[in-house]
């Protein structure tokens, strides 16, 4: 089960690592964002909730995240959406994270 859950962290951070070019694209403060490079974002969030909640420790705050990112894509404000897509990803790696530490660590905190 573990070694599952570590290579679905692997495959959803390898989805996001590859680079993105295409000719949509918006600059905002001096910063190209990208309209693939946003849906691939988006994508990895999604992939990484997912692999939290099949951990069973899905954060609550991920999914509203996803969500307020897909919102903002579709209104326009890219740079916005990138930046909650990547916070939820982080999110849903902590909570595998968290996951994997704690199906050791509570033998630790168990009175004997």
């Amino acid at each position: 089960m573990k070694l599952r859950i570590f290579i679905l962290l692997l495959a959803g951070m390898s989805l996001c690592s590859a680079p993105c070019r295409l000719p949509a694209q918006q600059e905002i403060s001096g910063l190209q964002v990208q309209e693939e490079q946003v849906a691939s974002a988006i994508d990895a969030a999604e992939t990484a909730r997912q692999n939290a909640a099949e951990a069973g420790a899905e954060w609550l705050q991920t999914n509203d995240l996803i969500r307020d990112a897909r919102e903002a894509f579709g209104n326009g404000q890219w740079q916005l959406a990138l930046s909650l897509a990547q916070q939820a990803e982080r999110q849903g790696q902590l909570a595998v994270e968290q996951a994997l530490r704690e199906s050791v660590a509570w033998r630790e905190r168990v009175v004997r």
